[in-house]
């Protein structure tokens, strides 16, 4: 991997993963796009005059035509069933009413890939009949961004790019905790991170609202392993 310094770098790995985009719309014929749609049975499946003689296979994405295109789901739905949805070839697709909110979640998250160095390749377009509910794109932009910040690598990742990336995913009063400061209140941390090239860091957001106070208190490990590869599970 060649390296990339500076946090600019790491902002423009984390701009060149496409979220998809979400259209509230109906299908159209002057801009014809293909319609999504999850079967959740065998049956459901073999009702479809596309299918004809197609062998049913659960987990599987089918082509049946120019307009319409598959997925056979056939268990309930639940969190264990967000990971199995493909990722589609580059269209447009409108996704049919019936698809619940978890189903349409399943398929924005099978869309992500992690590609540093290549291109930039535009997103696929969703269309949907009716708004989708509010808390989605919150939701689905974070899911994006932490599996980039997990799989990015230490040369494009460390506590300077980290700190640029989590400045506009959540912009606000950030205080940063680095230097002698670190090393006065936060020995342990500052002791390991001093290895390092780039300066170890803390970062406190403070977000005032309704509501009871709590705090929530993360580890985001760029330099060092903490153990978790040698401690058994």
């Amino acid at each position: 991997l060649r390296p990339l310094h500076g946090p600019l770098s790491a902002l423009r790995l984390y701009h060149t993963v496409p979220i998809p985009i979400l259209n509230v719309s109906s299908p159209s014929t002057s801009s014809p796009s293909r319609l999504l749609k999850i079967v959740k049975s065998e049956e459901d499946f073999k009702r479809l005059p596309e299918t004809g003689h197609l062998k049913y296979k659960p987990d599987k994405l089918y082509e049946l035509s120019a307009n319409l295109t598959v997925f056979t789901s056939p268990e309930k739905e639940g969190l264990t069933r967000l990971s199995k949805f493909p990722k589609l070839p580059h269209s447009s697709y409108h996704i049919d009413p019936s698809t619940s909110s978890l189903s349409l979640l399943s398929i924005l998250l099978g869309q992500y890939s992690y590609k540093p160095y290549a291109e930039p390749s535009p997103p696929i377009t969703f269309s949907l009949s009716s708004p989708p509910p509010l808390s989605l794109s919150p939701l689905l932009t974070s899911i994006y961004a932490s599996k980039t910040l997990i799989n990015s690598p230490p040369n494009l990742l460390n506590p300077t790019t980290f700190t640029a990336i989590t400045s506009t995913l959540l912009p606000g009063p950030w205080k940063e905790i680095v230097g002698p400061e670190l090393s006065l209140k936060f020995k342990a941390t500052s002791a390991v991170g001093s290895a390092s090239l780039h300066q170890p860091r803390i970062l406190k957001y403070r977000h005032v609202g309704e509501g009871p106070l709590f705090t929530i208190i993360g580890k985001s490990v760029t330099f060092d392993s903490g153990g978790l590869s040698l401690k058994p599970r």
